[in-house]
């Protein structure tokens, strides 16, 4: 209804004059009040749904990014190896420093290279309790996959508490310059990551590999590498090994 600005009285919508005075309706001042009122009431209410489903959706994002990121990385199960396994695996290790004129294979199991690495590095002995905010390190699996990759899957604690998962997949490459690992896959728990975004997992996992001698060793000597059926055959150069060092 629109009111007449001279007499008040109500007339319908789109009339010109008052049909009670007859006067000429101020049609451009005035419009119809629940015209005027309803549509702020609709918009607003609009944005105020539009709003809650963006807050909802971000929720959601961040808390799957999170549970993502704290998952532990998919990989094979572990064996526990018992005292004949371990001393097959040290064995076959102790194979690999012996001059030998003519060099065979020398076989390994995920659980054989797992357990060397780690005792080697020295990452077997537990990570205590820890309010420092940086990564603690507390152990490296090695799993030979059926495809012929690698998967390094390093884990560590956050605060010395949270677990936190880096994996890699990848092969090893033998060339002039020694063997090196080519990254094909990262992840972060369970967030596969673009390639742009691999290099501080890798660097997360690759430098523990540097600087023991052992393991320098056996990069700058090993003349064949291959992983397939879950086991790993490392074929050495006829030299004589340098002095064990042990442990670093």
């Amino acid at each position: 209804m629109i009111s007449c600005q001279k007499c008040q009285a109500d007339n319908l919508v789109g009339a010109i004059f008052c049909r009670a005075c007859g006067v000429k309706l101020e049609i451009d001042n005035i419009r119809p009040q629940t015209v005027d009122q309803a549509m702020p009431e609709t918009s607003t209410h609009a944005k105020h749904v539009v709003s809650r489903v963006v807050t909802i959706a971000i929720l959601l994002l961040v808390l799957g990014l999170m549970a993502g990121i704290l998952l532990p990385a998919s990989r094979p199960v572990l064996g526990e190896l018992n005292d004949q396994d371990k001393q097959v695996a040290g064995k076959n290790y102790g194979a690999l420093f012996a001059p030998n004129p003519k060099p065979a294979p020398v076989s390994f199991t995920s659980d054989q290279v797992t357990a060397l690495i780690n005792d080697r590095l020295g990452l077997d002995k537990g990570v205590p309790a820890s309010m420092s905010f940086s990564l603690v390190r507390e152990k490296l699996e090695i799993f030979i996959l059926p495809s012929g990759l690698i998967r390094v899957v390093l884990k560590s604690r956050i605060m010395g508490k949270v677990p936190l998962y880096n994996a890699v997949n990848g092969t090893a490459e033998v060339s002039d310059a020694g063997v090196q690992f080519k990254v094909t896959a990262a992840q972060i728990g369970r967030i596969t990551l673009p390639a742009f975004l691999q290099k501080p997992v890798i660097e997360r996992i690759g430098p523990l590999f540097n600087g023991n001698q052992e393991i320098d060793f056996l990069r700058q000597n090993i003349t064949k590498i291959d992983a397939n059926d879950k086991r790993l055959d490392v074929t050495m150069k006829a030299v004589a090994p340098p002095k064990r060092a042990g442990r670093k």
